[in-house]
C-alpha cells in the first residue's frame, strides 16, 4: 500500500471520528429540544383548564335554582351568563390552540372536552330565550361535565408530565452515554491515528535517519529492514543498496591497491633475482664449457642453465600477472598443457615425498584461454596442495567435461589437513595466508585471473564444524573446482545447486 493511500485512509479515520461525534451531538441536541418544547407547553395547558374550570364554576353560580320575578336581576344574571360564556369559549379555544394538548389530554377527552363545550355554549342560548328552570337545570349539568371533563385532562396531563420528566432523565442519560461513546470512539480513533502515524512515518523517518549516522560514521555494512512496499521501503532498499554499492567499491578499491602493491613487490623481487640467478647461469655456462664433452658434469650444468632460463621465463610471466591483466586466449589442448604443469611440478613434489597424480580421460578437446595466465592460476592451486600434502600423501589433477556443454572443469584435491569453513571465504583475499612462509599472492591472483576468463571457483575445505568443533571428513583434505566456460569469453551458466558442503567463492 503507497503512503498516499495510508494518509487517506488516516483522514478518513479522522474525517469518520468527527462526522461521529457531530452527528450524536446534533442528536441529542434535537432529542433535547423537542423534550425542552413539550415541557414548555405544560404551564400554559395547566392555564388554561384552571381558566375553563373557574369560569365553568362562575356560570354555574350563574344558574338560579328557583323562579324569579325581578327583571332587572333577571339581565344581569343574563349579562353576567353571556360574559361568562364567551369566556369558557375563549379559554377552551385558547386549551385547543395550545400545541400538544391532544396529546397531553388524550384524544378521547379532548374531544368530549370540545362536544360539552359545544353543548353548554348551546344550553347558555336556550336557557336565555327560555328562562326556564329546566333549561336552566340542564345547563348546569353541561357545567358539570365541562368541570369533570377539566378535572380528568389536569390528571391526564400530569400523570404525563410526571411519565415526560421520567422519560426526559432517561434521554439526558441516553445522550450523555452517547456522547461519552462519541468521545471515547474520537480518542480511539486518535489513538488508532497515532499508532497508524508511528507506524508509517515515524518508525521509518527515524530508521532513514538511525542508517544516515551509520553511514556518515562510516559503518557501511548496517541495513534499514525493508517492510511494506510504500514509499519509505522503496526508499530504504534504495539506501540499502547505496550501502552495498558503497562496500563494494571500498573493497574493489582496497582490492586494487593490494594488487597494485603486489605488483610492486613482484617487480623489486624480480629485479634483485635477476642478478643472481644471471650470475648462477653464466657460472653454470662457464663451467659446462670448461668441462670434457664426455663428462657426466657436463648435462648436470645445462640442466642448470635450463632450470635457470625457465626460472627468468616465469618471473617474466609473473610480472605480465600482476600487471593490468589483458587477456590473450588462444585454442589449445588442455590436455597436453596440464600434462606439462603437472611434470614441471614432479620435482617439487618428489622432494617433498608427495605423489602426483593426474586424470585427463574426460578432459575436452580443445578450449579456447589465455594459457600463460590460466597456468598461473592452476599452479598455484597446485602448489598450495603439495605443500598442504603430508609425506607419502597426494594430490589429484582431474580435467573433465562439465554438466553444461558449453564449460570444463579442472579439479585438483589433496590429503592434507583441509581449509576451516571460516577461513574458506578469506584464502582468496590479497595477503591474507596461513603458511609462516606465504605471502597470500598465488590464490588472489588465480580467482582473478579464472574470473577473466568468466569461470569460478569453489572450494570444499573437506572440513565440516558439528557443535562448534572442526573436524575432519571423507580422509581428505581440501577440494578446489576451477569450472570455466570452454570458450573464454563466453559466460557460464547460473550456477547449480550443490553440496551443502561446497562454497562459492
Amino acid at each position: 500500500m503507497t503512503l498516499r493511500l495510508k494518509f487517506l485512509v488516516l483522514i478518513s479515520l479522522v474525517t469518520l471520528s468527527v462526522l461521529v461525534s457531530a452527528v450524536t451531538a446534533i442528536w441529542a441536541a434535537s432529542l433535547q429540544r423537542a423534550a425542552a418544547e413539550n415541557v414548555l407547553n405544560l404551564p400554559v395547558i395547566l392555564e388554561e383548564l384552571g381558566r375553563l374550570r373557574r369560569s365553568t364554576d362562575a356560570l354555574h353560580a350563574l344558574l338560579p335554582s328557583a323562579p324569579s320575578d325581578d327583571t332587572i336581576s333577571r339581565d344581569s344574571t343574563h349579562r353576567d351568563t353571556q360574559h361568562v360564556s364567551a369566556a369558557i369559549i375563549e379559554a377552551h379555544g385558547a386549551l385547543e390552540g395550545s400545541p400538544g394538548f391532544d396529546s397531553w389530554a388524550g384524544v378521547g377527552a379532548s374531544t368530549s372536552l370540545r362536544q360539552a363545550v359545544r353543548d353548554c355554549s348551546s344550553g347558555v342560548q336556550s336557557w336565555m330565550r327560555s328562562g326556564e328552570l329546566a333549561s336552566a337545570a340542564e345547563l348546569r349539568e353541561h357545567c358539570e361535565s365541562i368541570t369533570g371533563l377539566v378535572n380528568y385532562c389536569e390528571r391526564q396531563v400530569l400523570s404525563h408530565a410526571a411519565a415526560q420528566i421520567e422519560d426526559n432523565q432517561r434521554l439526558r442519560q441516553r445522550t450523555l452515554q452517547a456522547n461519552y461513546f462519541a468521545i471515547l470512539g474520537a480518542l480511539l480513533m486518535s489513538a488508532l491515528a497515532y499508532i497508524l502515524l508511528h507506524r508509517w512515518v515515524i518508525s521509518p523517518v527515524a530508521a532513514l535517519r538511525t542508517a544516515a549516522g551509520h553511514i556518515a560514521k562510516g559503518d557501511y555494512e548496517h541495513r534499514i529492514p525493508v517492510t511494506g512496499r510504500d514509499e519509505f521501503a522503496r526508499l530504504n532498499a534504495e539506501v540499502n543498496h547505496m550501502a552495498g554499492m558503497i562496500v563494494a567499491m571500498q573493497r574493489e578499491r582496497i582490492e586494487q591497491e593490494r594488487f597494485a602493491a603486489i605488483g610492486q613487490m613482484v617487480r623489486r623481487l624480480a629485479h634483485n633475482l635477476r642478478n643472481p640467478l644471471s650470475g648462477i647461469r653464466g657460472l653454470a655456462e662457464l663451467t659446462r664449457n670448461e668441462l670434457d664433452h664426455e663428462s657426466p658434469l657436463r648435462e648436470n650444468q645445462q640442466r642448470i642453465v635450463t632450470s635457470v632460463d625457465k626460472f627468468e621465463q616465469w618471473l617474466a610471466e609473473l610480472l605480465d600477472a600482476t600487471s593490468p591483466l589483458q587477456l590473450r586466449p588462444g585454442r589449445i589442448d588442455p590436455t597436453a598443457w596440464l600434462r606439462g604443469l603437472v611434470d614441471a611440478h614432479r620435482p617439487m613434489a618428489l622432494t617433498r615425498g608427495v605423489n602426483l597424480e593426474i586424470n585427463l580421460d574426460d578432459a575436452p578437446a580443445s578450449v579456447l584461454c589465455d594459457e600463460r595466465h590460466l597456468g598461473h592460476a592452476i599452479i598455484a592451486i597446485l602448489s598450495n596442495g603439495i605443500e598442504a600434502c603430508p609425506k607419502d600423501g597426494s594430490v589429484h589433477l582431474k580435467a573433465e567435461n562439465g554438466p553444461e556443454t558449453n564449460q570444463w572443469t579442472i579439479r585438483i584435491t589433496d590429503d592434507g589437513d583441509g581449509v576451516p569453513p571460516e577461513l574458506i571465504t578469506r584464502i582468496f583475499a590479497a595477503h591474507f595466508t596461513t603458511k609462516s612462509t606465504g605471502n597470500g599472492i598465488g590464490l588472489a591472483v588465480a580467482q582473478q585471473i579464472v574470473r577473466a576468463h568468466n569461470g569460478r571457483i569453489h572450494v570444499d575445505g573437506g572440513i565440516s564444524s558439528e557443535n562448534g568443533v572442526a573436524s575432519a571428513h571423507s580422509g581428505r583434505g581440501a577440494n578446489f573446482e576451477v569450472i570455466l566456460p570452454l570458450d573464454a569469453g563466453a559466460p557460464l551458466p547460473e550456477e547449480n545447486t550443490r553440496s551443502e558442503k561446497l562454497e562459492n567463492v
